[in-house]
């Protein structure tokens, strides 16, 4: 997602494998298909996934050398794999000006939570076409907070204390200040309400003319999201299981025949 050319520059200089040298969060796990693991692999300008590791963003997508997610550049949570559920995003946020953003789906309005170990990163959640929706600091979004009336596709947002979403006339949409104090935030009254689509608008900078990305050296400390009531985004079909399932059966047949 984001261009680590000082990072991966650092981690081969001391011979460290890029994947647990820029990974955070539980270790890279192929037997768990729980998490979605942001930036798992990077090699050079982004690569492919280790083996074995099927949820998780392969390389990134930036606009420019900035890093100011919207709809349009935002990772989506996919799991095609089998029908674990979305539990944990290991999110590669950077210390410094960075913000990162995730599709997911709310299975359950009443009892989903997102919450992360920081109590200064804000975390902000938008309808599917980007409507904000609620924001917190310090606090979980749950269902008594989160502005979720019904199960469906969201984006969950989370960003470092000094900055906050706006809408395309560069109006906060949550009220927050900077730094934004602790606590949950319902919508401001605007008009428009909208995440701006505009990466340079969308995401509010400490200084004028400032980079969006303006730290790759140091992870964003707890920032990792534990969900509940929620899955991937993307998720295999039901009949799509039984497929897989059927060919793992006639693999296994195949190797019993040959063995024979």
């Amino acid at each position: 997602m984001k261009r680590q050319i000082l990072v991966g520059a650092v981690a081969t200089f001391l011979g460290l494998n890029a994947v647990s040298a820029l990974a955070v969060g539980p270790a890279l796990n192929p037997a768990d298909h729980t998490q979605w693991i942001e930036n798992a692999y990077y090699n050079g300008f982004g690569g492919p996934l280790p083996a074995g590791i099927v949820e998780g963003s392969s390389g990134f997508s930036t606009i420019g050398n900035y890093s100011g997610r919207v709809l349009s550049n935002a990772s989506v949570t996919t799991n095609t794999t089998d029908s674990s559920v979305l539990t944990t995003i290991n999110d590669g946020l950077f210390a410094g000006t960075d913000v990162n953003l995730y599709e997911i789906q709310v299975t359950n309005p009443a009892t989903f939570s997102a919450s992360i170990p920081s109590t200064s990163l804000i975390l902000s959640l938008f309808s599917s076409t980007g409507t904000a929706l609620s924001a917190s600091v310090g606090t979980a979004l749950t269902s008594a907070n989160d502005g979720i009336t019904s199960p469906g596709l969201y984006w969950i947002g989370i960003a470092n204390q000094n900055q906050y979403p706006q809408n395309a006339a560069g109006q906060n949409l949550f009220n927050l200040a900077q730094p934004a104090a602790a606590g949950s935030y319902a919508p401001a009254a605007l008009g428009d309400l909208a995440l701006a689509t505009d990466p340079f608008v969308a995401w509010k900078l400490p200084t004028a003319g400032s980079p969006l990305l303006s730290n790759t050296s140091f992870t964003a400390g707890g920032s990792v999201i534990t969900l509940a009531g929620a899955n991937f985004a993307v998720v295999p079909e039901p009949a799509s299981i039984g497929l897989l399932a059927v060919a793992g059966l006639g693999l296994l047949g195949r190797r019993r025949q040959s063995a024979k």
